[in-house]
């Protein structure tokens, strides 16, 4: 293997640890470097996004009934271990999403009473994390859940569930 080589892409001459391993080519190095490797691969993943979305939604959709009887059969299966494996955690760690809600809470919450179009629309176009929002509009962490769940049944469509697809 050699010390050096030059990118056949950028055409810079880095060395070969820029470069990732091919056992196909003389050199065993791949002809781009790391970044244009990278680069490409990033552009071609934002050009064809829609398309495998598209494909990811098909394959849930056409194996959805088959997933959940695995993801069912699999927590059956290992219940025990899961429960055991939690109260060793919670034994050792102490339950911290908890701890963190009610830290928050008595921190930041300064809101309660009705909701405000204002805070509803922040929720709507928000993609952070429930603390997170929680945080910024002032309100508990459940508080934030719960009006998640009601925006949900109303039929608002959520910014979070869409990222999430």
């Amino acid at each position: 293997m050699t010390d050096t080589k030059r990118c056949t892409k950028c055409g810079e001459t880095k060395s070969a640890t820029g470069f990732h391993r091919s056992r196909s080519k003389r050199d065993g190095l791949y002809p781009w470097c790391k970044e244009c490797t990278r680069a490409y691969g990033r552009a071609y993943w934002e050009a064809h996004r829609e398309e495998r979305l598209a494909k990811k939604r098909a394959y849930y959709e056409a194996h959805r009934e088959e997933r959940n009887a695995y993801d069912r059969a699999y927590d059956e299966a290992h219940r025990e271990e899961k429960r055991a494996y939690d109260r060793e955690r919670k034994a050792l760690l102490g339950d911290l999403h908890r701890d963190r809600r009610q830290e928050i809470t008595r921190k930041y919450a300064t809101r309660s009473g009705r909701w405000s179009e204002a805070e509803d629309r922040y929720l709507a176009t928000s993609t952070d994390r429930v603390v997170d929002d929680a945080l910024a509009l002032g309100r508990t962490y459940q508080s934030v859940q719960y009006h998640l769940r009601l925006l949900r049944k109303r039929g608002v469509p959520l910014a979070r569930d869409m990222a999430t697809v």
